[in-house]
């Protein structure tokens, strides 16, 4: 044990380099863990997220005369205070292009009628194909959060998280 103790003092430079080599060890496995920790907690919080989202599409469906398009919730909370703005070629209404829609929200898994239906005469083809069709959604979550979904060249864009609602109810028709 002398020898031991003799050794220490005798080298003190080299204990302190190996406390210091000890303790950076220490420091980056810390920061790792940290890092780590922030990872799954951001994770936790997307799929808190993703389980209360509403998440929006849009649906054409041909009955014997008429084709009709419906706006459904795919995602797993409802999507509350839906307010829209549909453009269709030839519809103009107060020189913006707009189609009423029933008011209301959709809860998971449900539809709601979004477009006046078009007689199979005038068009035959699905009211998605229109080149020139498009669309823009925004709805809540149950928690306040806002939401946009954009239909734009036959696509419909992944859900845009916005801090305040571009459209609000009173200038734009709600579902």
């Amino acid at each position: 044990m002398n020898c031991v103790i003799g050794w220490l003092g005798n080298n003190a430079v080299s204990v302190t380099a190996i406390a210091t080599l000890v303790t950076t060890l220490a420091t980056v496995v810390i920061a790792w863990a940290t890092c780590v920790n922030s990872k799954i907690v951001g994770l936790e919080q997307a799929r808190e997220r993703a389980s209360r989202m509403p998440l929006l599409s849009l649906t054409d469906e041909q009955t014997a005369d008429h084709r009709s398009l419906y706006a459904r919730n795919v995602g797993y909370g409802p999507a509350l205070n839906i307010v829209r703005r549909i453009v269709r070629p030839g519809t103009v209404l107060g020189g913006e292009p707009r189609v009423p829609l029933p008011h209301g929200s959709i809860g998971p898994n449900e539809k709601a009628f979004a477009f006046a239906a078009t007689q199979l005469g005038f068009s035959s083809t699905s009211i998605l194909d229109d080149p020139e069709f498009s669309a823009v959604l925004e709805c809540d979550d149950v928690v306040g959060g806002h939401y946009e979904f954009t239909y734009l060249n036959r696509s419909l864009s992944t859900p845009v998280r916005i801090a305040n609602r571009l459209m609000p109810p009173a200038s734009s028709n709600r579902i």
